[in-house]
């Protein structure tokens, strides 16, 4: 995506300068505050009760961004947010709560279909301790084979199923992650934990809807299986990056 995170910053100390609780910046290619003449960016920005509500424009009028803010400096997303890719269209639809995304958001396929997907605000098992080494670990060639089979069952539905959250499509994060996971003997994931790795330094925020995308579809998966004791796979989802990552 061709836009970037604004300077908070600058914008605030613009907001400082004005009493009243809506501006509008004009800006160059660098989002810095130029004269209108000069403009190829316009800014609106409408504040009340400590809350920034924020439009981007070209400077033909035309919206390519709309983020809602608790917080300027540091930037804290919070509520409705609609990103747009290069050409201008929608690429998601959702709301942020205090920077992490939350409920329902919409994704935009390139065939004119949406795609509905719901965040979870409970937060995933964590209890490793639930589920010792002892219970799912093991030399059996038939779970070894199950192992395999859900794991290539997981890959595809993770490919399947996927959207790259719009902060770290605006960023154009390339990342590979490594999931730990316990399969119950209901087929479904019963604890899990990964990885990321990324290939560049990715703010918290990014990196937290990675994880919160990629638990949304782990808790979506089943598989049928004849297994009675709980057991663990480890699978790899790569975006982008090669397949041997440095560093």
């Amino acid at each position: 995506m061709k836009k970037k995170l604004f300077f908070v910053i600058i914008l605030f100390s613009c907001l400082k300068g004005f009493s009243q609780d809506s501006i509008r910046l004009y800006l160059n290619d660098n989002y810095m505050s130029i004269q209108k003449d000069s403009a190829k960016y316009i800014r609106e920005v409408i504040r009340n009760k400590n809350h920034y509500y924020i439009t981007d424009k070209y400077i033909n009028g035309i919206i390519y961004n709309y983020y809602e803010l608790s917080s300027l400096n540091p930037r804290i997303e919070d509520g409705l947010s609609i990103h747009y890719d290069e050409k201008n269209k929608i690429y998601s639809k959702g709301n942020y709560e205090q920077g992490r995304i939350k409920g329902q958001w919409l994704y935009y396929n390139d065939d004119n279909t949406i795609d509905t997907v719901y965040y979870s605000t409970s937060p995933s098992e964590k209890n490793r301790e639930k589920y010792p080494q002892s219970i799912y670990q093991t030399n059996s060639k038939k779970t070894k084979a199950l192992g395999c089979l859900i794991i290539d069952s997981l890959s595809c539905f993770m490919k399947e199923n996927f959207h790259l959250p719009a902060r770290a499509c605006d960023q154009n994060i390339r990342f590979e992650i490594v999931t730990n996971c316990v399969i119950g003997p209901n087929g479904k994931v019963l604890w899990h934990e990964m990885a990321i790795l990324c290939n560049k330094n990715a703010i918290p925020q990014i990196l937290n809807d990675i994880n919160d995308e990629i638990s949304r579809i782990i808790s979506l998966f089943h598989y049928e299986v004849t297994e009675k004791k709980p057991f663990e796979i480890t699978i790899k989802f790569n975006y982008g990056l090669p397949n041997k990552i440095v560093g």
